[in-house]
This record gives C-alpha cells, sequence and structure tokens, in this order.
C-alpha cells in the first residue's frame, strides 16, 4: 500500500488527531510479544496478495481462534519470551550484557512449553511452523 492509502485506512494512526490509540492496528494488536506487534503492524503495512497465502493464514488464525485452550496456552507461553529480535541483535553486535542472554536463555527455555501448545492444533501452516522451532537446548545450556 502507498503511503496515502495506509494514512487513509488509519492503519498506524489516526487522521483526525494523529493518536495511535485510535488506528487500526492499536484494535487488532492482542499480541503478547513486541515481535508480535511488530509482524502485526508489518501484516497491516504489507498485505498479502497471493490468494493460497491469505488463506493459510486465515486457516490458521481460525483454527487458534477456535482453540480456546491452545490459544490460551500460546499466549502464556509466548508471554514468558523477551524481545528475541532485540536481544539476538545486541548478541550479533557484542553490545549484549549478562542480563540480556540470561533473557534469550529463559526465552529458549520456554520453546518445549510452545511446542506443546502447537502440538493441540492440526492446522498444516502451524505445524509446520512447530517444526520449524526446532530446539535450541544447546544454546541455552551454552549461555548457563
Amino acid at each position: 500500500l502507498d503511503a496515502p492509502a495506509r494514512r487513509n485506512l488509519e492503519l498506524t494512526q489516526s487522521i483526525s488527531d494523529g493518536a495511535r490509540n485510535k488506528s487500526l492496528v492499536q484494535i487488532l494488536d492482542h499480541t503478547v510479544t513486541p515481535m508480535g506487534s511488530r509482524l502485526m503492524r508489518k501484516w497491516l503495512d504489507q498485505p498479502l496478495l497471493d490468494v493460497s497465502a491469505i488463506e493459510r493464514r486465515l486457516s490458521a488464525v481460525d483454527d487458534l481462534f477456535n482453540s480456546m485452550l491452545a490459544r490460551t496456552k500460546v499466549r502464556e507461553s509466548l508471554s514468558g519470551v523477551y524481545d528475541l529480535e532485540r536481544l539476538t541483535s545486541r548478541t550479533v553486535t557484542g553490545t549484549a550484557n549478562a542480563r540480556d542472554l540470561i533473557a534469550l536463555r529463559n526465552s529458549i527455555r520456554v520453546l518445549p512449553e510452545l511446542q506443546r501448545s502447537l502440538d493441540m492444533l492440526e492446522n498444516p501452516a502451524l505445524i509446520e511452523l512447530n517444526r520449524d522451532l526446532g530446539s535450541l537446548d544447546g544454546i541455552a545450556l551454552l549461555i548457563s
């Protein structure tokens, strides 16, 4: 979407007063991590164009929406995950401190719980996501 279209749709801020709390992203964003919020904003700024990709994402969202137990477990798991994008960036640039590394280790340790939560679902996209998460136990052990 071009800039005028994004502005007119009030995706990230209101036209009338520029307030962010009246934007579409603020209404839709019920994510529990900073990464989720950034992804939500990206998805609104750069919507999918491929119909099959749209249907795949919609199917995954629908399955999570309809499985309250799995959704609750996934949200609980994710609430224990720190901002991995920032932590990874700090680690790669050599600016991570001990607190950052502990947060990274603790986030990695949440992955098995998140994977068990995703195991409750039968959606192909979520199964693939779960498989791609893999195990980072070696990294968590190294940090310890």
